[in-house]
């Protein structure tokens, strides 16, 4: 929601990063949820995978996460630091950290089969902080709620 938010309320334009961030973003999401539909219609293949025996629908969702997740981290993370203003610094570069880390996770976990990578995905704690600042933000300026700060400053550049 606070992607839509920010590119509805204008926040994305005259940024490059943040403009390219929130289409990939938003595609990346999309992707990722027919991923999803296809992880809850993969249930059944479960006791062939594991039986070891062949099961095309395990293989696809690790195909689509390690392509997925790495999307959405890349996307977030230049929304994150294109858009000036959404959020304080110190929580702009905590968002782009955990961006970096859910691509990087999925990368690993998913498409190289390191699983001692899936720790990162606990980096999209701190890019939920971000998004949730980002959305309150958006949302207050959209409905008129005065935030007490400053209109965001929209330019090419990152808050970091």
């Amino acid at each position: 929601m606070a992607v839509w938010l920010l590119v509805d309320a204008g926040w994305a334009a005259g940024s490059v990063a943040a403009g390219a961030g929130a289409r990939l973003a938003i595609v990346s999401t999309l992707f990722m949820s027919v991923q999803w539909a296809i992880e809850i219609a993969a249930r059944g293949a479960l006791e062939a995978y594991a039986a070891s025996e062949a099961a095309p629908m395990v293989d696809l969702i690790d195909v689509m996460q390690a392509v997925g997740w790495p999307g959405l981290g890349l996307g977030f993370g230049l929304l994150a630091a294109g858009v000036r203003g959404a959020a304080p610094r110190w929580i702009t570069m905590l968002g782009v950290v955990g961006a970096v880390a859910i691509g990087l996770a999925g990368l690993l976990a998913q498409g190289l089969h390191i699983l001692q990578a899936g720790v990162l995905f606990l980096g999209g704690n701190l890019l939920a902080l971000w998004m949730v600042w980002a959305g309150i933000r958006a949302a207050r300026d959209r409905s008129g709620i005065a935030s007490g700060a400053q209109a965001p400053v929209i330019g090419v550049g990152a808050a970091l």
